[in-house]
């Protein structure tokens, strides 16, 4: 898979994507304080604090620690700033870049919203996403598929079930409704 992501991407994105892929981020190494704030420093630095950005600082940071590292940097981030770190990404980036990092650091922060998030989108507008919504579904049903449904309800009034229910028909619906239930 690397081998065909490194093939059919470029830049910045090629950068994160492998970054991700490769599996490289630490799990359950705790928080670090001191290096939190210093990194902070850094994408303040390698952000809003020049002229341009650099790119390359934020994909290092943001893809090479661990979540709970990333969660104590961007808290800093904001303590010296005053601004979320989200707000920088969405100032200083732009295109699939800025996606990517604002999807990495909302899975990270509330990884239940960030799914239902994606949900609404398979599902919201002409047709739906059949492929979108089976993958999320099925992928996450032996995961954290209560907590998703639950963030679903109180985001858009509506219970994931009902929203299935609506954009789809037969089987799939069945299915689908079945095994949202079941979670």
């Amino acid at each position: 898979m690397e081998e065909r992501v490194t093939s059919e991407l470029s830049g910045d994105l090629k950068r994160v994507m492998v970054s991700v892929m490769t599996g490289r981020r630490p799990e359950n190494t705790g928080v670090d304080p001191v290096k939190a704030r210093s990194q902070a420093q850094e994408l303040v630095n390698a952000g809003v604090a020049q002229w341009g950005t650099d790119e390359v600082a934020f994909i290092s940071v943001l893809c090479c620690n661990s979540y709970e590292q990333v969660r104590a940097i961007c808290y800093e981030y904001k303590q010296i700033t005053g601004r979320s770190i989200m707000d920088d990404i969405a100032s200083e980036m732009s295109g699939d870049l800025k996606k990517a990092l604002t999807a990495l650091v909302k899975s990270m922060f509330n990884t239940p919203m960030f799914y239902a998030e994606r949900l609404r989108e398979a599902m919201e507008g002409i047709g739906c996403d059949k492929k979108s919504l089976i993958r999320i579904v099925v992928s996450r049903c032996e995961i954290d598929l209560a907590h998703i449904r639950e963030e679903y309800m109180k985001v858009y009034g509506k219970t994931l079930e009902a929203a299935i229910k609506s954009e789809t028909s037969g089987d799939l619906q069945t299915a689908l409704q079945v095994i949202v239930r079941q979670n």
